[in-house]
């Protein structure tokens, strides 16, 4: 929303500290535009809106277009924490809120555990007020399943949970969730879907997004919210408690790095690394000598760098490749992640993996996590509430040292030894496992003919942005099993589902 003041010809607002809802904005003809939806921007007669390659080339390196930047060139979003105020025709932006930086403390592990657990419970009772039915997202991991514990013990009725599964055993985690909603005994609702169903809503789901993202887990969080939206209108979930607490593999990968990095470079490249060559490729949940390519590109990185090199889609020298004629320049590595660059220098005086934190909360979360969340549950009319984004929270938890979060190679240490009894034995000793979906194998499979549609050589020759010969030797590569090309395929196959749906100029 905004505030206008007629008198003053002005007009003031702000976006939320994390940017849970987008705030897009245009400036053309001397009229103010914005809206919480591209689509909106596109249906004004009048309004011009263009892609620019640099745009696409960030696309395809993050998988979605980093903030304040979008897919237009004319638009911008205005980042979380940040107030806009137009005045005499001119937009001026400052930023009212920071994540506050780790600090040594005096306080020890049982006092700290105590007050995060003092301010989660606090975060959750505080969004259990509602006026229309509420329930829980419960996919059986640490955060949904404590969010859940502390909604039971806050409620006098059982609370209403929900999870989907999948046929397929080695992506189906619906036992994890069964077991937390019989610990609280909640009301639990559960979907079971095939891998098959997901391919399918993909390329409908890809259409309606305001901008391209490539996560492919889309899909499970639409089928989910709408499972969900069939029974109640708010639900509670865990985002932002993965990258506030270390959850994902890519902090151990950011502090195993820098031990690597001392390891004398002779014996690196001539006999460690050499040894990846030898171990097994997978199109499964993981693929081990791809999961260990992707550490040795992000150890090699310079460490503000480090976390988006382990996240990357297309890399600059595949982007060299696979351009028609990219923009001079544009893909060194300084000017392409120059959004990152910005936010891992924003700590200035922090620690290295201390920044990697801030980096994943104000550009992960942020662009993909969130983004992914919000456009999946609002298809529904679902609200979403993130407890652990809690400002109060945040507040304290950031200030936390690290080894509290990333403790040796656990993660999350401290909040799950602080709820440790709220936790099912089955679930506090699983290992951290995302909404995954089997892509590899749906490019070589179910999504083969659209694979062959949007990125062959006749599509590719009237859009006029890309090597034709260049992208076939990716998909030749995948197909036949040479190389696991499922991030750049993806992200690619992503960016055209939207292009043919949204026809978009491009920048001269």
């Amino acid at each position: 929303c905004a505030i206008g003041d007629a008198r003053a010809e002005t007009i003031m607002s702000a976006r939320n500290r994390f940017g849970k809802k987008h705030f897009d904005y245009t400036m053309q003809q001397g009229r103010f535009y914005f809206d919480s939806e591209l689509s909106a921007l596109a249906e004004i007669p009048g309004l011009v809106l263009t892609v620019a390659r640099r745009s696409l080339m960030r696309y395809l390196a993050y998988e979605y277009v980093p903030t304040p930047e979008c897919i237009y060139e004319q638009v911008r979003k205005l980042e979380p924490s940040y107030t806009l105020m137009l005045h005499d025709g001119l937009v001026q932006t400052r930023r009212y809120w920071d994540m506050p930086v780790p600090e040594a403390t005096q306080m020890d592990e049982n006092t700290a555990g105590e007050e995060v657990r003092r301010l989660l419970a606090q975060a959750v009772k505080k969004r259990m007020v509602s006026d229309v039915p509420l329930g829980a997202l419960l996919s059986g991991g640490i955060d949904s399943t404590l969010v859940t514990g502390l909604m039971a013990q806050q409620s006098d009725d059982p609370i209403e949970t929900f999870s989907i599964g999948f046929t397929e055993a080695s992506y189906d985690e619906s036992r994890y969730a069964r077991a937390a909603a019989d610990t609280y005994g909640t009301i639990h609702h559960e979907r079971i879907f095939s891998a098959d169903e997901c391919a399918l809503l993909l390329p409908e789901l890809i259409a309606r997004l305001d901008e391209p993202m490539a996560d492919a887990s889309v899909a499970p969080t639409s089928l989910l919210a709408r499972t969900v939206r069939e029974h109640v209108t708010v639900a509670l979930g865990g985002d932002g408690a993965d990258e506030l607490w270390a959850g994902y593999e890519h902090y151990i990968a950011y502090a195993i790095a820098q031990r690597y990095n001392r390891v004398p470079h002779v014996l690196r490249k001539n006999m460690i690394e050499p040894l990846t060559r030898c171990l097994p490729a997978s199109a499964g949940y993981v693929n081990p000598r791809l999961a260990v390519e992707t550490f040795l590109r992000g150890a090699a990185a310079p460490d503000w760098l480090r976390v988006q090199t382990l996240l990357t889609a297309c890399t600059p020298e595949m982007q060299q490749e696979m351009w028609l004629e990219p923009e001079a320049g544009f893909l060194a590595q300084e000017r392409l992640f120059a959004p990152t660059k910005e936010l891992f220098e924003r700590w200035d005086g922090a620690a290295p993996l201390e920044r990697a934190f801030y980096v994943y909360v104000r550009q992960y979360m942020l662009d993909d996590i969130l983004t992914k969340v919000d456009r999946c549950s609002m298809f529904y009319s679902l609200e979403v509430r993130a407890p652990f984004l809690d400002t109060e929270l945040v507040d304290f938890v950031a200030r936390l040292p690290v080894s509290l979060k990333l403790h040796g190679f656990q993660r999350k240490y401290l909040l799950k030894k602080a709820l440790a009894d709220l936790l099912p034995p089955v679930i506090r000793k699983r290992n951290k496992r995302g909404f995954q979906i089997p892509v590899a194998a749906w490019l070589r499979g179910q999504l083969r003919p659209l694979v062959e549609e949007l990125l062959g050589e006749s599509f590719l020759r009237e859009q006029g942005l890309f090597n034709p010969r260049a992208i076939r030797q990716m998909i030749d590569a995948h197909m036949s099993g040479t190389a696991d090309m499922r991030k750049a395929l993806w992200t690619l196959l992503v960016l055209q589902l939207w292009w043919q749906k949204n026809r978009p100029s491009l920048v001269a």
